[in-house]
């Protein structure tokens, strides 16, 4: 059931339509509906959906290599580090990446925040993805 989230979705679809990638971070509690939203979002705004479990280093990235690969419709690559991850995400030309549960990817991203940061700043926020990061606490 999907009950009182019109506003924020209205606002999502308010900063995710124009020309100039966004950069979002929703974060909440455990089990308000953050996925749910997610879920609506990408129903109207077409793009990726990444789920990151709590695992080891090495496991997050071939679990996000697949979902890349299942979703961009292309053989799983080897992320030799996380700029290998970005890459692949540049290359499958998507307007919205939305990263679901991103806490755990800091917890064990082994330097995700900052290549990300670097890539949004010297790439993206031009002329990338827009990216939705979700996670609680």
């Amino acid at each position: 059931m999907f009950v009182g989230r019109r506003a924020e979705l209205d606002e999502f679809h308010r900063v995710l339509t124009g020309n100039k990638p966004r950069l979002v971070r929703l974060y909440g509690r455990r089990r308000v509906g953050k996925t749910e939203l997610l879920t609506r979002l990408l129903q109207a705004h077409p793009g990726l959906y990444l789920n990151v479990d709590e695992a080891e280093y090495e496991v997050q990235r071939r679990t996000l290599a697949s979902q890349v690969a299942s979703q961009a419709g292309h053989e799983a690559r080897f992320y030799a580090d996380w700029d290998g991850f970005l890459d692949d995400l540049e290359m499958t030309n998507t307007r919205l990446v939305v990263i679901d549960e991103f806490q755990n990817l800091i917890r064990t991203g082994h330097g995700l925040l900052g290549r990300l940061q670097a890539r949004w700043d010297s790439k993206w926020k031009s002329a990338g993805p827009s990216l939705v990061l979700s996670g609680s606490s």
